[in-house]
Order: C-alpha cells, then structure tokens, then sequence
C-alpha cells in the first residue's frame, strides 16, 4: 500500500507539464534549433529528479515494512547449513499480554521458524522456564520439533533468560555453517529484571542473538486484589456479611472502571466499578448474606481487558446457624434464680438445648472477662456489671469496629462515673450519651434500670 505512493511524483510531474501553443517563426528557425539542444540537456536532468523523487517514496515504504531479503529458499537459506535454537518464553506473563492471546502468537512465531527450515539445517526448541532435566539436542525432523512446540506449556514463575541462554551456547558449541538464537517474548520485566551476561555460563559473542516481541507494545495493566478482609463479626446464617476488598495499582497509568466482583460457592453476588490511582490503592465494600450453614468457599476478583497480575483472591467461610452470645453476669448469686441472668438465659434459649433455639448464650462472670475473647460472638450483653475494666475498653472498641453488639443492662450496682469515664469520655464514645442518676417512679416505687 505505501508503494502507491511513488506514483504521487509522476502525478505532480504530469500535471505540471506546460501546455505550448505553437507558432513557427521562419524568421526564428535557427533559434528554434539552439534552443531544442539545450532542453534535450534539461529534459534529461528532470528525468533523473523525478527518478529520484519516486525512489525516495518507495524505498520509505520499504523500510517501515521492514523487510526480510534472503537469497534461495528458505529465511535461512544461504551461507551453509544452519543451526537455530529457539528460545520459548511460556513464562505466566505471556498469558498477559496481547488479549490473553500472547503464547499464542509466541507458539505461531516458532512454528513459522521451523517450517522455514531447509535441508540439512538441525534446530531445537528451549522454554525459558527449565527444570533442569530436558534433554536437549538439535534435531532436523520438523514433524518432531513441530510435536516438541505442542507439548510446551505455561508454567509456573518468572522466565529465567540466563539458563535458557546457557542451555542454548552449549547446544551452538558444534561446528555449523551458520548459527543463530532466536528468543521469543514479551519482554516481561518480572524475567529480565534478573538477567545479566555475567551470570550466564556459557556466552559466544560471535553466534548472532535475534529477539522477536509478541503481544502489545504498551505496557499491560497491572493491578490485583492485594487484600480481602471480613468486616463483620463473626459468619452466621442469615446474619449480614460484610468484606473490605484492597485493590492495588503497581502500573504507572490509572485503571479505570475496573470491575470487582464477589462471589461466593460459585455465584456471583454483588459487584463494583472502581478507578485505582497509578501506584495507588482503593477500597471496595461488599455486604451479603449466608443462607446455610456450614463451609462456602468465596472469591473476590479483578476484572479488567489487559489487566495482568493475579486477579483473584479465594478464602473460605464456616457459616454457623447460631447466634453466638457472651453473657456477663455482674451479680452472680448462689441461687441461679436470683443472678442477674437467669431469666435472660431462658428468654434466649428456653428448653435450654442447643438446637431448640436461634440463639447460643454463654454466661461468664466479670472476673472471666479479661481472659475471654470477643471475637467468636456476635453480641456481648453486660448485666449490672459494676465497672468496666481498663483492659474491656480498647477490646471493646475493636469489637464494634468489626461489627459486633452491645447491649448494656443497668442495675444498682453501675457506677455511672466508670461507665461515662471509660465508655463515654473514651475515643471514639462507645455510648451515645452520658448516664444520670437513678431515678424511681412514682406508680411503681421501684428503679428504673
């Protein structure tokens, strides 16, 4: 397409040329004959200008299609037999890149390579990610290094340049017409960034080394679910679930309305566009529900075209059909009718069976509450407890970040300057307002708790 353009100079020659009227002289003739060999000198030289001109044109199409000459038949035809290595990256990046399409093309590029082969020529195929154990040799059977590409997959890991480089001088060391490394990539940073010649073994500067770039020219996108975090206390049956996702940046441009969503057992259950600053990182919030009890596996993932990096982050749920409650009982007494929880409890759980009931109460005493975790319960009820301990208000506080309750039993026992103190003056206020004094009802005669 860009040698049509060499026909624009004849265009604007043609165009260009004068259109004379002729009006012969007698009087002129011998003019008229000087003057036609002195243009026969021009006419030339502007044959050459115009030569010149659409030369220029065609040899600037010729370089930006960058062009293969060969002599013979074959890409390595000429100069005697050849030996080739080709290097395969099937490093996790190449799955990356180019739409998800990059070892794709990687595996197209090897295969136009062997079938460019000639009689006599030998090659051998080499991923860039060894295990140490590939016996490798060069071979001549295109059928054979046709079947040997097949068999190459994606692996694990980052591409380790330096030992398939080294593999390939020592395979080069025989004597051949002609040799050549030709190294197939994306040019992943996460494979060169820990390639150097020095740590290569074995290095022939003399063996020429080709490098053919698949996938994208611009960088992919980098980002990834970097944390999943439950906002909630505790996991029950029917009980809202709450999940801090982390979403990080490691590129330097922004990705924008990125897609993340949460799933859980297979189904997706809500999803977010979110923007992530370069280098940066921004929060997404989910809120569900479980509606059976027992494990779920869920998954928060990334999605996101070009979007490289690992874009998913799986962790598991035991979902409990039972509200999990911590009872504190600040009065406990002899006789279980008297203490301060005894009608609570059979409020909660009447027949007193663990599967008669919704609710799961556990009844400690004050002195239990400085060895007893909150995490496990989704409630913590303080019964006439006369004072909150020092080391109650910051588990406390954590506990209501993380979504927990509380419910708060007065009594005559409540010291209400240690509640306002250590509940109300504290940072941030666990109660939305200061306690007053006792007051007793008029029709009743009795205290208001």
């Amino acid at each position: 397409m860009g040698l049509a353009a060499a026909s624009l100079p004849v265009l604007i020659h043609l165009l260009n040329r004068r259109k004379l009227k002729r009006i012969r002289f007698p009087a002129v003739r011998f003019i008229l004959l000087s003057q036609k060999r002195i243009s026969r000198s021009y006419r030339l030289r502007h044959w050459l200008l115009l030569a010149l001109r659409t030369l220029a044109v065609v040899f600037l199409a010729l370089l930006l299609a960058n062009p293969i000459f060969q002599t013979g038949a074959g890409l390595f035809a000429g100069g005697g037999p050849v030996s080739l290595v080709i290097l395969l990256d099937n490093s996790l990046s190449m799955t990356w890149s180019a739409d998800g399409n990059g070892f794709k093309q990687a595996k197209e590029a090897a295969r136009f390579l062997i079938a460019s082969l000639n009689d006599g020529d030998r090659a051998a195929l080499i991923p860039t990610n060894l295990t140490g154990k590939e016996p490798f040799r060069l071979k001549g059977e295109k059928e054979v290094l046709f079947k040997e590409l097949e068999r190459i997959e994606i692996a694990d890991g980052t591409a380790n340049i330096s030992a398939a480089l080294t593999k390939a001088y020592e395979l080069l060391n025989q004597p051949a017409g002609q040799k050549e490394i030709r190294l197939i990539t994306d040019m992943g940073l996460t494979g060169w960034d820990q390639f150097s010649t020095s740590s290569l073994k074995q290095y022939d500067p003399s063996i020429p080394l080709k490098t053919i770039r698949t996938g994208k020219q611009q960088q992919p996108l980098n980002g990834t679910i970097k944390e999943v975090r439950l906002a909630s206390q505790g996991v029950g049956v029917n009980l809202p679930l709450r999940f801090e996702a982390t979403v990080a940046n490691f590129g330097g441009s922004e990705i924008k309305d990125a897609l993340v969503q949460l799933s859980i057992d297979g189904q997706n259950k809500e999803q977010k566009l979110t923007s992530i600053p370069p280098r940066g990182e921004a929060a997404v919030s989910f809120q569900t529900q479980l509606t059976q009890a027992g494990p779920h596996v869920g998954r928060v993932s990334l999605k996101k075209d070009g979007l490289a990096g690992n874009n998913a982050v799986h962790f598991g749920l035991d979902a409990q059909d039972k509200l999990r409650i911590l009872v504190v009982d600040g009065d406990p007494q002899t006789s279980l009718v008297q203490s301060e929880t005894f009608f609570l409890i059979r409020a909660l759980n009447p027949a007193g069976e663990q599967d008669s009931s919704l609710y799961l109460p556990t009844v400690i005493i004050a002195d239990g509450l400085n060895a007893a975790s909150l995490e496990p319960y989704q409630v913590v009820i303080l019964c006439n407890l006369s004072s909150v301990p020092d080391s109650l208000v910051p588990k406390l506080q954590n506990y209501l970040r993380q979504g927990g309750g509380l419910l708060i039993f007065g009594g005559d026992r409540v010291q209400m300057e240690n509640y306002n103190l250590k509940l109300v003056q504290s940072s941030p206020p666990l109660l939305p307002a200061p306690l007053r004094e006792k007051v007793r009802t008029r029709s009743r005669r009795r205290e208001d708790r």
